[in-house]
């Protein structure tokens, strides 16, 4: 499980919580991280559908090809070295921000929780 929080105004809490096993795919020397847009239950409007489509205009960066949320790629043939991994602590963090942008756009506060 991959989480990613994130503090504002003195509350943190979890923006995403990647299940590793679900949301990694494996192909040649890389594992390719990716989400799917699913958002937590609760709010009304929050499908994935309605994420990936806000993101479609508000971040397409973000999506692959197959609009789904493309975090990173790490290589599974050598040892990990930061410049693997900054790309996807990069790519998490503005998904997690564009994610809470979302649900205060959806639920109108101010905060998102």
């Amino acid at each position: 499980m991959l989480l990613i929080a994130t503090d504002r105004d003195g509350r943190t809490g979890n923006a995403l919580q990647l299940a590793l096993d679900d949301f990694v795919v494996f192909g040649g020397r890389n594992a390719h991280i990716f989400h799917n847009g699913r958002m937590r239950g609760g709010v009304q409007g929050a499908t994935k559908q309605a994420m990936l489509d806000w993101l479609g205009q508000e971040a397409r960066h973000l999506l692959d090809d197959d609009d789904r949320v493309r975090l990173g790629t790490l290589p599974v043939d050598r040892r990990i070295e930061w410049s693997d991994v900054r790309e996807l602590v990069v790519r998490c963090t503005e998904y997690a921000f564009a994610r809470e942008a979302f649900m205060r756009k959806l639920t109108g506060s101010a905060s998102g929780r």
